[in-house]
């Protein structure tokens, strides 16, 4: 979909380059003492050579070695060399473990974090929801998959990837789906053959003053997410998502905490969802049903209260 300086690769190859050109703080500070530092140390280690060849009347090769040896042991160029090196390396080191750092000074400020706020699906979860249940209400089980695969089918998101190869295993035929409208996260709208489809989550159709006869509740504690489909303003049933977590996110979050750090989990999805996703993995801190502004919105307040 992407060529040239657009692509994802493109970008992260930017990224790599900005960080290990970029200079922290510290990095500057190393810079300002050693342009002192330098032509001080280089004057003391003239002087010195000096000092002994007219007053102490050693040799020119004895006083070379004294200045030589005032140089070596004072050693400024490692002061300027070393902040610049280790950052280098740092970046280096953390892209091989898929680690992509933004800047030195976002490396350096890491040793001062005390909270992680993660998002959920792809990254505390595997990024691959599955379709678990199929509760269609007072339609068929086929044609209520159907409809909702027709509808899902122009989304991009992976909810309705997975809807849609759910629906493409039980080997049905999809309808054309005439006009697609997509909202905050999975929520959508979608006319098929004359159908007027609302798909997404259960603050969706109370927004739009849908009542939902159905109870999500045992889904939602089983971690599952309800997809809920009405068609033409009706409800017509709802479909359960999961996505698994990731095997190392236990013993991640688990690691953060014991060096201190707060762990906040901040996700699009329902409340029940994404509290029994954070049970899971041992988060206790929650923010569910977030649109990205507003994710990003409880960063910048996070920030501006020093947590």
């Amino acid at each position: 979909t992407r060529v040239g300086a657009d692509t994802t690769l493109s970008q992260i190859v930017k990224l790599m380059e900005e960080a290990s050109s970029s200079k922290a703080p510290i990095s500057r500070l190393a810079d300002k003492i050693s342009g002192v530092f330098v032509p001080v140390v280089m004057s003391i280690a003239l002087v010195a050579a000096l000092l002994w060849y007219f007053v102490g009347g050693e040799s020119v090769r004895f006083c070379l070695s004294i200045g030589i040896a005032v140089l070596v042991i004072s050693c400024p160029c490692a002061l300027g060399l070393a902040t610049p090196v280790a950052i280098t390396v740092a970046t280096g080191k953390a892209a091989e473990r898929g680690i992509l750092i933004k800047s030195a000074a976002s490396l350096e400020l890491l040793g001062r974090v005390d909270t992680v706020v993660l998002d959920k699906t792809g990254t505390v979860t595997n990024g691959k929801p599955a379709v678990t249940d199929v509760l269609p209400y007072n339609i068929g089980e086929e044609t209520f998959l159907a409809m909702f695969a027709s509808g899902a089918q122009c989304s991009g998101h992976p909810i309705a990837k997975a809807i849609t190869a759910h629906a493409a295993k039980r080997g049905m035929r999809l309808l054309p789906c005439d006009t697609f409208s997509a909202f905050s996260g999975f929520d959508a709208s979608a006319a098929v053959e004359g159908h007027q489809l609302l798909m997404g989550s259960e603050k969706l159709f109370e927004e739009r003053g849908i009542p939902c006869p159905m109870d999500f509740a045992a889904l939602q504690r089983c971690g599952k997410l309800p997809v809920l489909l009405a068609i033409d303003g009706k409800f017509s049933g709802v479909i359960g998502i999961a996505d698994t977590l990731k095997p190392d996110a236990k013993s991640g979050v688990a690691k953060l905490q014991r060096c201190g750090i707060r762990p906040i989990l901040v996700t699009g999805d329902d409340a029940k969802t994404a509290h029994a996703v954070a049970g899971a993995c041992g988060i206790k801190e929650v923010y569910a049903e977030m649109s990205p502004e507003a994710k990003a919105e409880r960063l910048r307040s996070l920030q501006q209260d020093g947590l």
